[in-house]
């Protein structure tokens, strides 16, 4: 298995424990990686909800390895009802999930918040309240992800 597909693993179970009993101020009920939301829509017995998206990783060569930063967007999926403070509480929590656990296991050199954005609005649709951009660091052997 690939280093790259152990930290997703890794992002994924750790944004599977956001829930209220671990210290959270929310707690997320679904976690997907790559799901396409327009041909799999989440369901309102999925919300609230999590989809990341691992995608570019420019590359570093070094001598005998290389350097990977790894880019992940991760969207956060309510209805539009959510409040503001409430998308807040989202968008804290998977930074202080991805700020825990930065070396993800010892797999990455570091992990860097990028940016992240909150989006409120009125009814019961399905939309996506939040979205922290980030960048995993990490090292392999050379030709190797």
């Amino acid at each position: 298995m690939t280093v790259r597909k152990q930290i997703a693993d890794a992002i994924h179970a750790a944004l599977s424990a956001i829930q209220t009993g671990n210290g959270y101020a929310t707690t997320i009920t679904t976690v997907e990686r790559w799901r396409d939301v327009e041909a799999a829509p989440f369901e309102a017995e999925e919300l609230p909800a999590v989809n990341f998206r691992d995608g570019r990783a420019p590359v570093v060569h070094q001598l005998s390895q290389d350097e990977h930063a790894l880019e992940v967007d991760i969207d956060i999926i309510t209805t539009s009802a959510v409040t503001a403070a409430d998308a807040l509480d989202y968008v804290g929590d998977i930074v202080k999930c991805l700020a825990d656990n930065g070396t993800w296991g010892g797999l990455a050199d570091g992990t860097t918040i990028e940016s992240h954005e909150i989006a409120v609005g009125e009814g019961e649709e399905v939309v996506t309240c939040g979205r922290v951009k980030t960048t995993v660091n990490y090292t392999t052997d050379m030709g190797r992800i």
